[in-house]
Protein backbone atom coordinates (compact mmCIF):
# COMPACT_ATOMS: atom_id res chain seq x y z
CA UNK A 1 0.00 0.00 0.00
CA UNK A 2 1.58 3.18 -1.05
CA UNK A 3 1.96 5.99 1.25
CA UNK A 4 -0.43 8.28 -0.59
CA UNK A 5 -3.13 5.75 -0.19
CA UNK A 6 -2.62 5.60 3.79
CA UNK A 7 -2.40 9.13 3.82
CA UNK A 8 -5.32 9.70 1.89
CA UNK A 9 -7.53 6.76 3.75
CA UNK A 10 -6.18 7.34 7.39
CA UNK A 11 -8.33 7.10 10.21
CA UNK A 12 -8.99 9.80 12.66
CA UNK A 13 -7.88 9.43 16.07
CA UNK A 14 -10.58 8.30 19.09
CA UNK A 15 -10.65 11.04 21.82
CA UNK A 16 -8.92 9.01 24.24
CA UNK A 17 -6.10 8.99 21.66
CA UNK A 18 -6.12 12.70 21.16
CA UNK A 19 -6.23 13.09 25.00
CA UNK A 20 -2.96 10.98 25.37
CA UNK A 21 -1.19 12.55 22.38
CA UNK A 22 -1.54 16.03 23.54
CA UNK A 23 -3.76 16.49 26.60
CA UNK A 24 -4.15 20.42 26.27
CA UNK A 25 -4.92 20.61 22.83
CA UNK A 26 -7.53 18.38 23.34
CA UNK A 27 -8.80 20.37 26.71
CA UNK A 28 -8.29 23.58 24.80
CA UNK A 29 -10.21 22.01 21.93
CA UNK A 30 -13.16 21.16 24.34
CA UNK A 31 -13.58 24.40 26.22
CA UNK A 32 -13.93 26.49 23.15
CA UNK A 33 -16.36 23.71 21.87
CA UNK A 34 -18.76 24.45 24.54
CA UNK A 35 -19.22 28.45 23.68
CA UNK A 36 -21.50 29.37 20.77
CA UNK A 37 -19.36 32.29 18.55
CA UNK A 38 -21.00 35.74 19.08
CA UNK A 39 -21.37 36.88 15.44
CA UNK A 40 -19.97 40.17 14.46
CA UNK A 41 -22.32 42.87 12.91
CA UNK A 42 -21.33 43.01 9.25
CA UNK A 43 -20.09 46.48 8.12
CA UNK A 44 -19.94 45.47 3.92
CA UNK A 45 -21.21 43.09 1.98
CA UNK A 46 -19.34 39.51 3.11
CA UNK A 47 -16.38 38.44 0.98
CA UNK A 48 -17.18 34.65 0.17
CA UNK A 49 -13.28 33.21 -0.13
CA UNK A 50 -12.88 29.17 -1.36
CA UNK A 51 -9.95 27.39 -0.11
CA UNK A 52 -8.72 24.20 -1.70
CA UNK A 53 -5.79 22.41 -1.76
CA UNK A 54 -3.89 18.50 -2.99
CA UNK A 55 -6.03 18.48 -5.83
CA UNK A 56 -3.05 16.03 -7.71
CA UNK A 57 -4.33 17.09 -11.13
CA UNK A 58 -7.77 16.62 -10.60
CA UNK A 59 -10.48 18.91 -11.68
CA UNK A 60 -12.95 18.87 -9.31
CA UNK A 61 -15.88 20.83 -8.50
CA UNK A 62 -15.49 24.21 -6.88
CA UNK A 63 -18.06 26.20 -5.16
CA UNK A 64 -18.40 29.75 -6.54
CA UNK A 65 -16.81 32.46 -4.16
CA UNK A 66 -15.18 35.97 -4.90
CA UNK A 67 -11.33 34.81 -3.89
CA UNK A 68 -10.29 31.65 -4.23
CA UNK A 69 -7.41 29.78 -3.51
CA UNK A 70 -5.49 26.65 -4.20
CA UNK A 71 -3.07 26.22 -1.10
CA UNK A 72 -0.37 24.08 -2.64
CA UNK A 73 -0.11 20.63 -4.20
CA UNK A 74 -2.23 21.31 -8.13
CA UNK A 75 0.08 18.35 -9.29
CA UNK A 76 0.93 14.99 -8.31
CA UNK A 77 4.44 14.45 -10.14
CA UNK A 78 5.52 18.61 -10.32
CA UNK A 79 6.01 18.23 -13.81
CA UNK A 80 5.81 21.31 -16.39
CA UNK A 81 2.76 19.58 -18.09
CA UNK A 82 0.86 18.63 -15.20
CA UNK A 83 1.24 22.15 -13.40
CA UNK A 84 -0.07 24.25 -16.96
CA UNK A 85 -3.14 21.58 -17.13
CA UNK A 86 -4.20 22.19 -13.77
CA UNK A 87 -3.29 26.07 -13.87
CA UNK A 88 -5.87 26.17 -17.35
CA UNK A 89 -8.24 24.19 -15.25
CA UNK A 90 -7.85 27.16 -12.51
CA UNK A 91 -7.91 30.34 -15.30
CA UNK A 92 -11.33 28.67 -16.40
CA UNK A 93 -13.15 28.75 -12.80
CA UNK A 94 -15.53 32.13 -12.77
CA UNK A 95 -13.73 33.34 -9.19
CA UNK A 96 -12.78 36.91 -10.19
CA UNK A 97 -9.58 36.82 -7.99
CA UNK A 98 -7.15 33.18 -8.08
CA UNK A 99 -4.50 33.12 -5.43
CA UNK A 100 -2.34 29.92 -5.36
CA UNK A 101 0.46 28.50 -3.50
CA UNK A 102 2.73 25.45 -4.08
CA UNK A 103 3.12 22.41 -2.38
CA UNK A 104 5.95 19.64 -1.59
CA UNK A 105 4.03 17.92 -4.71
CA UNK A 106 4.72 20.77 -7.30
CA UNK A 107 8.25 19.94 -7.68
CA UNK A 108 9.14 22.38 -10.70
CA UNK A 109 8.23 25.59 -8.39
CA UNK A 110 10.82 25.00 -6.50
CA UNK A 111 14.15 26.51 -7.57
CA UNK A 112 15.96 25.06 -4.98
CA UNK A 113 15.87 21.80 -6.77
CA UNK A 114 17.48 23.01 -10.14
CA UNK A 115 20.30 20.71 -11.56
CA UNK A 116 23.00 22.06 -13.45
CA UNK A 117 21.40 21.73 -16.73
CA UNK A 118 18.60 24.43 -15.92
CA UNK A 119 16.07 23.07 -17.70
CA UNK A 120 13.57 23.44 -14.91
CA UNK A 121 13.92 27.25 -14.59
CA UNK A 122 13.43 27.50 -18.46
CA UNK A 123 10.11 25.66 -18.06
CA UNK A 124 9.39 27.71 -14.85
CA UNK A 125 9.48 30.53 -16.88
CA UNK A 126 7.26 29.23 -19.32
CA UNK A 127 4.51 28.77 -17.40
CA UNK A 128 1.48 30.67 -18.14
CA UNK A 129 -0.16 32.00 -15.05
CA UNK A 130 -3.03 34.26 -16.72
CA UNK A 131 -4.60 36.22 -13.84
CA UNK A 132 -3.67 33.89 -11.52
CA UNK A 133 -1.52 35.36 -8.34
CA UNK A 134 1.20 32.72 -7.07
CA UNK A 135 2.30 33.57 -4.11
CA UNK A 136 6.01 32.06 -2.89
CA UNK A 137 6.57 33.69 0.89
CA UNK A 138 5.27 36.84 -0.29
CA UNK A 139 2.20 38.91 0.08
CA UNK A 140 -0.58 40.71 -1.78
CA UNK A 141 -3.15 43.05 -1.37
CA UNK A 142 -6.54 41.86 -2.59
CA UNK A 143 -9.27 45.03 -3.64
CA UNK A 144 -12.54 43.79 -3.35
CA UNK A 145 -16.02 45.01 -4.96
CA UNK A 146 -17.17 45.99 -1.73
CA UNK A 147 -14.44 48.15 -0.91
CA UNK A 148 -12.37 46.31 1.66
CA UNK A 149 -8.75 45.40 1.47
CA UNK A 150 -7.19 41.95 2.33
CA UNK A 151 -3.53 41.22 2.35
CA UNK A 152 -2.64 37.38 1.88
CA UNK A 153 0.40 36.23 3.16
CA UNK A 154 1.76 32.66 1.12
CA UNK A 155 4.06 29.79 1.61
CA UNK A 156 4.73 27.12 0.41
CA UNK A 157 6.68 25.11 3.11
CA UNK A 158 5.95 22.43 4.85
CA UNK A 159 8.66 20.55 7.54
CA UNK A 160 10.27 17.40 5.64
CA UNK A 161 8.68 14.37 4.61
CA UNK A 162 10.35 12.23 1.85
CA UNK A 163 12.62 13.73 -1.48
CA UNK A 164 9.80 16.77 -1.86
CA UNK A 165 10.15 20.28 -2.59
CA UNK A 166 9.72 23.47 -0.79
CA UNK A 167 10.70 21.16 2.52
CA UNK A 168 12.57 22.39 5.41
CA UNK A 169 14.36 20.60 8.43
CA UNK A 170 12.53 19.12 11.11
CA UNK A 171 14.55 20.30 13.47
CA UNK A 172 14.47 24.67 12.07
CA UNK A 173 12.31 26.64 12.78
CA UNK A 174 11.81 29.21 9.78
CA UNK A 175 8.72 31.33 10.30
CA UNK A 176 10.15 33.38 13.46
CA UNK A 177 10.02 36.86 11.13
CA UNK A 178 8.41 35.42 7.80
CA UNK A 179 4.84 36.41 8.09
CA UNK A 180 4.67 40.16 7.97
CA UNK A 181 2.48 42.30 10.72
CA UNK A 182 -1.35 42.52 9.74
CA UNK A 183 -1.81 40.04 7.53
CA UNK A 184 -5.26 39.16 7.26
CA UNK A 185 -4.87 35.77 5.08
CA UNK A 186 -2.31 33.29 5.55
CA UNK A 187 -1.79 30.30 3.22
CA UNK A 188 0.61 27.45 4.24
CA UNK A 189 1.02 24.30 2.83
CA UNK A 190 2.31 23.20 6.03
CA UNK A 191 0.14 22.88 9.52
CA UNK A 192 0.64 25.09 12.45
CA UNK A 193 0.44 23.21 15.73
CA UNK A 194 -3.04 22.24 16.63
CA UNK A 195 -4.84 23.56 13.18
CA UNK A 196 -6.32 20.75 10.92
CA UNK A 197 -3.05 18.54 11.61
CA UNK A 198 -4.51 15.30 11.30
CA UNK A 199 -0.89 14.24 11.01
CA UNK A 200 0.67 14.97 14.58
CA UNK A 201 3.76 13.92 13.59
CA UNK A 202 4.47 16.20 10.93
CA UNK A 203 3.09 19.40 12.74
CA UNK A 204 4.68 19.26 15.93
CA UNK A 205 7.73 21.83 14.68
CA UNK A 206 5.56 24.38 13.57
CA UNK A 207 4.62 25.32 16.30
CA UNK A 208 5.64 28.90 15.68
CA UNK A 209 3.65 29.37 12.74
CA UNK A 210 0.74 30.73 14.34
CA UNK A 211 2.70 32.45 17.42
CA UNK A 212 4.67 34.56 14.25
CA UNK A 213 1.00 35.34 12.54
CA UNK A 214 -1.33 35.28 15.59
CA UNK A 215 -3.68 38.50 13.92
CA UNK A 216 -4.28 36.40 10.49
CA UNK A 217 -7.02 33.97 9.28
CA UNK A 218 -5.29 30.84 8.49
CA UNK A 219 -5.64 28.60 5.35
CA UNK A 220 -3.95 25.32 5.26
CA UNK A 221 -5.01 22.18 3.89
CA UNK A 222 -2.30 19.45 3.62
CA UNK A 223 -1.50 15.91 2.61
Amino acid sequence: MSSLHELLHRQRPGRWQEFRARPCVFLAKMLYGWYEPIPATPLTKPIAVVCISDTHNTQTDVYDGDILIHAGDLTQSGSFQELQDSIAWLRRLPHPTKIVIAGNHDLLLDSARDDVSRRAASERAQIDWGDIIYLENEEVTIYCPNGRQLRVYGSPYSCRHGNWAFQYPRNQDVWVGSVPDGIDVLITHGPPLAHLDLLKWLSLFATDLMENSAKATCIRPYT
